[in-house]
């Protein structure tokens, strides 16, 4: 084969180069204007705090009688600013005993699924 049989014709080539020019401003690859970016998409959060080897209840646990209405330990108070933000979620349990114990707690973590041993 001659170094000939490579070449493309020049139309071509700036055919091509063009496109691959114009392919970063495809929306998709755009994420400023991409779906789910509006204000309120951004501002979503999830924190997660996982007490592995326990806590002192009276130390951690929140009080009062409702969802809305609650009082943060000192622990938590420096959540205070966006107690209207928050779901605490307690006395959640995940009953490992006959898989392993203790520390497969761990694994289980966010998913409630048992560890398969």
């Amino acid at each position: 084969m001659s170094a000939e049989s490579y070449l493309i014709p020049r139309r071509s080539f700036l055919r091509g180069v063009g496109a691959a020019l114009a392919l970063p401003s495809l929306d998709i690859m755009s994420p400023a204007l991409g779906y789910g970016n509006s204000a309120a998409a951004k501002n979503l959060r999830l924190c997660v705090l996982f007490k592995g080897a326990g806590v002192n209840p009276n130390s951690w646990d929140i009080t009062g009688a409702t969802e809305t209405e609650f009082t943060l330990s000192k622990l938590l108070s420096p959540l205070e600013k966006n107690k209207k933000d928050i779901v605490i979620l307690r006395n959640i349990d995940a009953d490992q005993r006959a898989n392993g114990g203790h520390e497969n707690v761990t694994l289980t973590f966010m998913t409630g699924n048992v560890r398969k041993s």
